[in-house]
């Protein structure tokens, strides 16, 4: 039987020492204020996550951290992915072993993999794990909607998480697969709104690590159909969203910049990142005030 991610699923950066080890206390701190928020999940070691940036025994800590910290309230999603098939299944067995809920696997990036390829992948990866998996859809070509349908027939899809492109293609994978029983997510916090009022499940942004108790309220009025309510708050987030999401401190920088300003942990991030400019942490201040989230 399939399991359905939906909800408001955050994506939790890590916390860093000026080391570039863990700092558990900071993401107990983190995750304890976003299930306070009503989310739905907890998504730990994504692209916010510098997954990709730190160490092997660095990522069982956030692992081991998030599980032991949510202690069953929430799903927790973590992410496992790496450019080849049989290290993305050893991951994920150790996942499972720590006791993660879902895991998400990006495709396989590094080579230029052809789309038949990374479809291969994912159908590999599924064979042989136990966990129920969420596919990330991005990559210079992202997959075809076909490609995308064909990976989840296996029922051990959970969910899509959508790095937005073109809106259209979101309604499409809405229209085709959701049906399926997959939930399909926006990465987006500016679309949590538009993406739930047109089928879609949810959302694994950012800012709802941010302002969890903002992007829930968004996520319930417009499951309700309460779309007048629902574009305010979506419009409140806004600013919030436009200021995060400003390449390349987008992926920790501003986020980690958010929380620093929040006292929730230090703006350290894993090299060759770096932290905002005094200037754009007291920007990242002046909207989180105004949000009362300072």
């Amino acid at each position: 039987m399939r399991q359905t991610l939906r909800g408001v699923v955050p994506v939790i950066p890590t916390p860093l020492n000026d080391d570039e080890t863990v700092d558990t206390t900071a993401l107990r701190r983190i995750i304890d204020r976003a299930i306070d928020g009503g989310v739905n999940g907890i998504w730990v070691l994504g692209s916010g996550g510098e997954l990709p940036n730190l160490e092997h025994s660095e990522r069982c800590k956030v692992m081991e951290t998030a599980v032991h910290t949510v202690g069953g309230r929430v799903p927790v999603v973590a992410g496992v992915g790496y450019p080849g098939t049989r290290l993305t299944i050893k991951a994920a067995d150790e996942a499972k072993s720590i006791g993660v809920d879902m895991v998400n696997v990006v495709p396989p990036y590094y080579y230029s993999y052809s789309e038949e390829q990374k479809v291969r992948h994912y159908q590999s990866v599924l064979a042989a794990i136990e966990l129920p998996l969420v596919i990330y859809h991005r990559g210079t070509p992202p997959l075809s909607l076909k490609a995308l349908e064909t990976i989840c027939e296996n029922p051990k899809v959970a969910a899509i998480k959508d790095v937005p492109t073109e809106f259209r293609v979101f309604q499409k994978m809405v229209a085709s697969i959701g049906p399926m029983g997959v939930g399909i997510m926006t990465a987006a916090g500016r679309l949590i709104h538009p993406a739930v009022a047109v089928g879609g499940h949810g959302t694994t942004a950012v800012e709802a690590a941010i302002a969890p108790t903002l992007c829930v309220a968004i996520y319930r009025a417009a499951l309700a159909s309460r779309n007048k309510e629902a574009a305010e708050l979506q419009q409140k987030l806004y600013r919030l969203s436009d200021l995060i999401q400003v390449p390349p401190d987008h992926i920790s920088g501003r986020p980690k910049a958010a929380f620093a300003a929040m006292g929730l942990c230090k703006p350290h991030v894993t090299a060759p990142f770096k932290p905002v400019e005094p200037r754009v942490m007291e920007e990242i201040k002046v909207v989180l005030k105004d949000l009362d989230l300072v």
